[in-house]
């Protein structure tokens, strides 16, 4: 396989992976605030991935430090200062792609680089023209990040806005363990540790400043979302063209593929098998019938369906075929289109089934492109979820298993001990609240003081949860039609047992929830583009100086 080939590939391979974690995203990541700024440094030196970032020694640090190389607004930003937002650009690219594909893939993650990693940036082109190396490339991206934040920074300033106690404590923490993390990594300050990431150029003031500048403009930017107010008029409205975008689908696919269907064919003397036309014509037949025959079979659930498909004669020997559930997967994250339209159909109810069939396009060996029948989706419909569920509040209390052991498939387990000494804390722990004045003020209290989970510092306090979003126990709990404010309980989970107080029931509900968070996210990026295109940049030219960006891993 040529280079260009391998590039195509692997860029193939990252935008499948991209749509399936995209996919995902639509229902596990609104939990977060998808409108939190990318260059939020999150201790990036402690967990960097890609180590061994060589940099061109060829200019002192001084130089380094001293060398104006672009201007962003008012800003004047030297080689060193530029450099913070290279490397972390980098950085973040590597990291998010290790932590998107390495639980999938493995050691293949890098794989969804594109790039090599073995070979300098400067050195790899990034376009298909070859006119942009990936050290252009992530230059280019680097530069966009620093006029965002210096937009978003200045804009701030202007409007008089100040970090909360808790982000500057937080800030101050930081700063006073990156000396601890420097020896700890064997490094003899924190200025060496620095300089080894971001070349000679770096320093432990120059760093705090772009860090505290990076955290202001994220902050502020939040700051401005948070403000962001829609009326139910407003989001009815938004929501008009796209109503389906927000509603979800529990359904079952079980693909019968023509290519099983097919004999042994012809080989040639390029070892190359070939089927005729009469042959594919007879796998087609096939596979359409068993395809019918599970549609026939009368199955209405993803059991049934599963008995009918080991039936199959095709599979008498496939211990594992099977049909592959779908749950809560949202319209516009549902692959094929066909698959879409017939699962959206007002008329469809529980049980039904159907048969969708998928196509390829294929060359010819004259160099024409025919368009063929590969599988016979066989789909059965479940559930549709219009997501008007209320959003609830509720707060608990970890009380965490210990001691795990593994098991021969490498799972974490738990003895029953463990898992009983954790249910009578728990049952301490709610029987202590109860002697007091059962408020929720004093249960957050006693999160505090308890609780192994992270919301503990907020009193255990877990906002915005969605049908489905938590373990199936907790949801269950949650969920529960009878669940009023005040209720408490103990739930137990995989992770332990949980003293649980039911805090409310929202107003919003989940599919507005996520119709405002995606208007959060229009109107905020509409800002705060303006932001940017109101900011000057002027870059200087470097090129007659024996220094570059050139880096490799």
């Amino acid at each position: 396989m040529s280079g260009s080939s391998k590039k195509k590939l692997r860029k193939e391979q990252y935008e499948a992976a991209l749509t399936q974690r995209q996919q995902s995203q639509r229902k596990e990541a609104r939990k977060l605030k998808n409108y939190t700024l990318t260059f939020v440094i999150s201790m990036i030196l402690v967990v960097v991935i890609a180590v061994g970032i060589i940099v061109t020694p060829t200019i002192t640090g001084v130089i380094h430090r001293n060398t104006h190389a672009i201007t962003i607004g008012s800003h004047q930003l030297s080689t060193a200062q530029l450099s913070y937002f290279y490397i972390d650009e980098i950085n973040n690219y590597y990291t998010t792609t290790y932590n998107n594909y390495y639980s999938t893939y493995g050691s293949m993650w890098q794989l969804f680089l594109i790039l090599n990693p073995d070979e300098p940036l400067d050195e790899q082109f990034y376009n298909e023209e070859k006119t942009l190396t990936w050290a252009d490339h992530f230059m280019n991206e680097a530069i966009k990040t620093a006029t965002t934040m210096y937009a978003l920074y200045d804009e701030g300033k202007a409007k008089g806005f100040e970090l909360s106690e808790d982000d500057q404590k937080a800030l101050d923490s930081y700063f006073q363990s990156l000396e601890s993390n420097a020896k700890t990594q064997g490094y003899a300050n924190a200025n060496a540790y620095l300089r080894s990431t971001y070349g000679q150029g770096a320093s432990f003031d120059g760093f705090k400043e772009y860090y505290i500048s990076s955290i202001y403009a994220t902050m502020y930017f939040n700051d401005y979302c948070d403000s962001l107010e829609y009326t139910d008029e407003q989001i009815r409205e938004y929501e008009k063209d796209k109503f389906l975008n927000y509603t979800s689908f529990d359904y079952v696919i079980y693909t019968v593929r023509v290519d099983n269907y097919l004999g042994e064919g012809t080989k040639g003397e390029d070892g190359k098998v070939t089927y005729s036309d009469e042959e594919r014509a007879a796998a087609l037949a096939a596979a359409k019938k068993d395809a019918e025959t599970l549609v026939s079979s009368g199955a209405t659930t993803a059991v049934m369906l599963n008995e009918a498909i080991k039936a199959l004669e095709i599979n008498k020997d496939n211990e594992n075929a099977k049909a592959t559930e779908y749950d809560n997967c949202f319209y516009e994250s549902i692959g094929l289109e066909d698959i879409q339209k017939w699962l959206a159909d007002e008329a469809r109810a529980s049980g039904d089934l159907t048969i969708v069939e998928g196509k390829v396009t294929e060359t010819n060996a004259d160099k024409t492109e025919i368009e063929r029948v590969s599988a016979l989706n066989v789909v059965l419909f479940l559930e549709r979820d219009d997501n008007n569920a209320k959003l609830v509040n509720v707060r608990h209390i970890l009380s965490q298993y210990k001691n795990p052991y593994i098991d021969s498939e490498g799972n974490y387990q738990y003895n029953e001990s463990t898992k009983t000494a954790a249910k009578e804390e728990a049952e301490k722990w709610l029987a202590e609240w109860e002697q007091g004045d059962k408020t929720a003020e004093s249960f957050g209290e006693l999160a505090k003081k308890y609780s192994a989970d992270g919301s503990a510092s907020n009193g255990g306090l877990i906002e915005d949860i969605y049908p489905n979003q938590m373990v199936e126990t907790f949801n269950n709990w949650c969920f529960d039609s009878s669940r009023q404010p005040g209720d408490t309980g103990i739930v137990e989970t995989e992770y332990g047992c949980h003293v649980m107080y039911f805090e409310e029931t929202q107003d919003l509900s989940y599919r507005d929830y996520l119709i405002k968070n995606d208007l959060i996210e229009q109107d905020s990026e509409a800002w705060r583009t303006a932001l940017e295109e109101k900011t000057t940049v002027t870059r200087v030219d470097l090129s007659g100086m024996e220094w570059d960006f050139s880096y490799t891993y």
